[in-house]
């Protein structure tokens, strides 16, 4: 009898459960927006190909950008929008940081 009764309470737990689930909501495709409202070119950066990243070892640091020297950057780009580019410039920021990653 008392597993009888366990068994009723945990059959109408599922019932009260299931029944306060509205169908409606789950049969509804909701359409995502990929655009975010914004027609045109859209460039994506997908990465930085050139220099590459310093890294410090205790024997030493390799790829450093020193002050005065010129550098070039290559960086791969991709229109994800919708026209074409027509003019494009691009800039960038260069942060110093120590030995803990802490930009300075």
């Amino acid at each position: 009898m008392r597993n009888m009764t366990t068994m009723l309470l945990v059959t109408l737990l599922l019932a009260s459960l299931l029944a306060g689930i509205p169908t409606n909501e789950l049969d509804t495709e909701d359409t995502v927006d990929q655009t975010s409202a914004r027609s045109g070119a859209d460039i994506d950066i997908l990465g930085i190909t050139e220099p590459s990243e310093t890294t410090c070892t205790a024997a030493g640091c390799r790829d450093e950008l020193l002050v005065g020297e010129t550098t070039t950057f290559e960086v791969v780009m991709k229109n994800i929008g919708t026209g074409d580019v027509e003019d494009m410039t691009y800039s960038l920021d260069i942060y110093l940081t120590d030995s803990t990653k802490t930009r300075g």
